[in-house]
């Protein structure tokens, strides 16, 4: 079956271009298409060549997940929003790291403490008559 289908520009800020997506035009079937190879009428039109922002956000997210006994059955939560993700996120990675360093130190001061030399002195305890 062959749909007519509508060519629309959506341009605006590039932080806002996921909510406008998910508000708008999620519920739509779309397919997306190069603005380069449509429009060759714009002489200073420049590819949009920045790295999924979310990558290393979902990597992090993955990798916490991976820590969980139960991984596999791990359902996301679907009510948080876009930045409530990034903030929990962030938020565990930063208590994560703070965890580490003292894990390490906690290493450092057993490793420093099986290096020193015990030193036994001798007791005489009083005998009892």
């Amino acid at each position: 079956m062959i749909v007519k289908m509508k060519f629309i520009n959506i341009s605006g800020p590039r932080n806002d271009i996921d909510r406008v997506t998910d508000q708008y035009l999620s519920r739509y079937e779309i397919q997306l298409e190069s603005a380069l190879s449509e429009l060759k009428t714009v002489d200073n039109l420049r590819p949009f060549v920045e790295l999924n922002p979310y990558r290393e956000v979902l990597s992090k997210a993955n990798e916490f997940v991976g820590y969980l006994p139960n991984a596999e059955t791990v359902e996301p939560d679907t009510k948080l929003g876009l930045d409530d993700m990034f903030e929990l996120v962030r938020k565990a990675d930063e208590d994560y790291r703070t965890l580490q360093e003292k894990k390490e130190k906690l290493k450092q001061k057993i490793e420093e403490y099986r290096a020193k030399p015990v030193s036994y002195t001798h007791l005489t305890l009083p005998t009892i008559a």
